[in-house]
């Protein structure tokens, strides 16, 4: 992301919208995608994916927030 890191993005979102639901997704970096996609749950992500995915774990991670 071009201006902010994605966990940087994830807690300002969380600090101004509690309960908006939160996906992040994640093909590695340099924390690797296990330990961004496990901070970024720590600090507010309802759900997470590691690239690659199927898409349909997309639509049921979509599902079980909206429900």
């Amino acid at each position: 992301m071009p201006e902010k890191e994605g966990l940087e993005t994830i807690a300002d979102i969380r600090r101004k919208f509690s309960k908006l639901p939160i996906i992040a997704i994640s093909g590695g970096g340099r924390l690797g995608p296990n330990d961004y996609l496990e901070t970024a749950r720590f600090i507010g992500a309802n759900a997470t994916l590691a690239k690659p995915f199927a898409r349909q774990e997309l639509i049921h991670a979509v599902d079980s927030l909206l429900s």
